[in-house]
């Protein structure tokens, strides 16, 4: 993988830093390497001490709805913190994780990666992303998003999420990549 500095350092930035915006997007159509971005950007975070916690929609049925994203958020905390999760309905699960990230956040920073946002169910609660509102970001927590350009531009801009959209590859990018794929196979670029 190759670190496409222009975009990890401002999102790491952004996620290590106080600032009063907590929420940011990498925006970019698909096959550009959101993912593999945020793959980087989570590695310098918890290089630099925060605690990561990932979601990637739509790898499985279930994770295409945002109650399961909420209900494996706060079961992934518990079990990192090792705190027992409890058992509820959706409100309780929202409730349990709020609390639980208030107080995780008061250790230390925490973020919150969701990867393919746009893949989720979109019903009204993730199109308006009410169901993050709906959490009561913590004063040490950042959410981190990648989303495909269009869906959730209105509601980016609404809630003032710090955007950073990703462009197609350099050519420095280009062939630092070809140069990593050449190296598995022990060959050398001419």
């Amino acid at each position: 993988t190759v670190d496409r500095q222009r975009y990890t350092k401002p999102l790491v930035d952004f996620a290590l830093g106080d600032g009063p915006q907590r929420e940011a997007a990498l925006v970019a159509p698909s096959g550009l390497g959101k993912s593999s971005l945020l793959s980087l950007v989570s590695d310098r975070l918890e290089e630099a001490g925060a605690y990561v916690l990932k979601l990637s929609a739509g790898l499985t049925a279930n994770s295409l709805d945002f109650r399961f994203a909420v209900r494996y958020l706060y079961t992934r905390l518990a079990a990192d913190f090792q705190v027992d999760a409890v058992e509820g309905d959706y409100a309780e699960t929202k409730q349990a994780l709020y609390s639980l990230l208030s107080n995780v956040s008061r250790r230390q920073r925490v973020v919150i990666l969701i990867d393919a946002l746009n893949q989720f169910n979109t019903c009204e609660e993730v199109r308006t992303l009410d169901w993050i509102n709906e959490l009561f970001i913590p004063e040490n927590v950042r959410v981190l998003y990648s989303a495909l350009p269009g869906l959730f531009d209105d509601v980016f801009l609404k809630r003032d999420v710090y955007c950073l959209n990703l462009e197609e590859l350099d050519n420095s990018e280009i062939t630092a990549i070809a140069g990593v794929t050449a190296k598995k196979f022990h060959k050398q670029l001419s």
